[in-house]
């Protein structure tokens, strides 16, 4: 049997950075990632080359609800910060103070500062140096005449002094290397597949390595970083159900395929760093990931792959918002991947109406020709009257997506109420902790990397003052 003091499950933004900054505080530490060591420069961004090596199941898997929710995990070494826009917020102080009331927590407000701090200059967090990109403009300009507040949102880039052209500073790019050089050690292509035992001095784990040797390997304590789905996924799998998996949210998405007069995209063009925030936290704009490939699915899906030749002239922008509903994820008797259910409640279905009818108000004020909206039905908008078609569909016609997941271990004060204390241990373990984001008590409101990383710092620092 193999053995080491930490077993950090997961390498993602919170299993990376818990990975290093335990590895480098003396501890023995062992990273297991169930995906392959991919670097930012082996496959292109935003392909579908990308999408079949580094997303969980090439990025085809669905919460089941009246509305089917497409989720999309990263499945590599990295995780989702390799595949992701880079988009960095901290969380808004009006959604952590409403945590803190809810779930019986308190967080030291310098600390949290300190913590961003030196997150942000670890992952080199700036804004664009050079021009922002055109597809970025228009979300820009439709705001602008209407009056609504936009802002460019910095990203995890680190840039050359004479170039706009930056790299993403991926847990490839930063942590990775970081926790080898301390000392850590990388298992690739190992996947735990249950917590045998937990024992008064330590964990048992059974871990297959591509998908052929299998072996024990034990630990003193375990951090769960395999994010929000595949954490508490792991404790069912394990026998753990206290509070696991019942609390699931996420941040649903509409999209429109937009049509111009004029070339707004190319193959070169920078992922869009402006966001709509005039109706924040509830509903948030942005515009998403435009390659051809991307585009192509949402005409698919409407049937008007015809303009696709005119993808030049496109980009995607969503709308998403802060849900009340939430879902849960179950382990299914014979099946080796998790059951996700999602319920949407009526104001959630309202916000995303109301979204919707706000994102193409702004397009039409931003110039847009045609509009081609993530529906199941041959539509195309061309005028706001035209949403009605949308407004009368079944919900169960509208494509929703999210790349945004929390919230399945909940962090709470009140053990009846929550899966880890606040420390981020598991209620019904005394080694097992979680650091990723299903330890965040909602939807944050915001994309997530940020607050993520924060309140990783927070249970990491602890956990090394206690156990040093």
């Amino acid at each position: 049997m193999k053995k080491t003091e930490i077993i950090v499950i997961g390498s993602g933004p919170g299993g990376s950075l818990s990975a290093t900054l335990l590895a480098e505080a003396g501890f023995d530490v062992t990273l297991i990632e169930k995906g392959k060591y991919l670097r930012l420069s082996d496959v292109a961004s935003f392909s579908s080359e990308e999408m079949n090596k580094k997303y969980a199941n090439g990025g085809i898997t669905l919460a089941f609800g009246k509305t089917k929710i497409n989720y999309v995990e990263g499945a590599c070494v990295g995780g989702g910060s390799e595949v992701n826009s880079g988009l960095y917020h901290r969380l808004p102080e009006s959604i952590l103070t409403q945590w803190e009331k809810e779930n019986a927590l308190s967080f030291d407000q310098k600390l949290i500062e300190e913590y961003y701090q030196n997150i942000e200059k670890e992952i080199s967090i700036s804004l664009l140096p050079g021009e922002p990109s055109k597809t970025s403009l228009k979300l820009k300009d439709g705001a602008k005449k209407l009056n609504w507040n936009c802002a460019e949102i910095p990203r995890w880039y680190k840039y050359n002094e004479d170039s706009s052209k930056g790299v993403k500073q991926s847990m490839t790019e930063t942590y990775i290397p970081r926790f080898l050089d301390a000392g850590g050690t990388l298992l690739t292509e190992t996947e735990v597949k249950k917590i045998k035992k937990e024992t008064v001095d330590g964990v048992i784990l059974e871990c297959i390595e591509k998908e052929q040797r299998v072996y024990d390997i034990k630990a003193d304590y375990i951090f769960l970083c395999a994010g929000a789905i595949h954490s508490p996924f792991l404790l069912l799998k394990s026998g753990y159900k206290h509070n696991v998996g019942k609390s699931l949210k996420m941040h649903p998405s509409f999209k429109f395929s937009a049509l111009f007069d004029e070339k707004i995209n190319n193959e070169n063009a920078e992922v869009s760093t402006y966001q709509v925030k005039e109706f924040s936290p509830e509903i948030s704009f942005g515009c998403s990931i435009s390659t051809p490939s991307y585009i192509s699915l949402i005409l698919n899906d409407t049937n008007n792959m015809k303009y696709l030749s005119q993808w030049e002239k496109m980009a995607i922008y969503y709308m998403m918002i802060m849900p009340e509903g939430m879902g849960t994820i179950s382990k299914i008797p014979f099946f080796s991947s998790p059951f996700i259910r999602y319920k949407l409640t009526p104001k959630d279905y309202q916000n995303i109406q109301e979204g919707y009818k706000k994102l193409a108000t702004l397009l039409f004020e931003a110039g847009a020709k045609k509009l081609f909206p993530s529906v199941k039905k041959n539509i195309v908008i061309e005028n706001l009257k035209d949403l009605e078609k949308i407004d009368s569909l079944d919900k169960s016609l509208l494509n929703l997506m999210t790349i945004h997941l929390f919230s399945s271990l909940k962090m709470g004060g009140i053990k009846k109420n929550s899966a880890v204390d606040p420390n981020g241990k598991l209620w019904k373990s005394n080694r097992i902790f979680a650091c990723d984001g299903s330890v965040l008590c909602d939807a944050p409101s915001v994309n997530p990397q940020g607050t993520i990383m924060m309140m990783t710092t927070y249970v990491i620092n602890k956990f090394i003052a206690d156990h040093k």
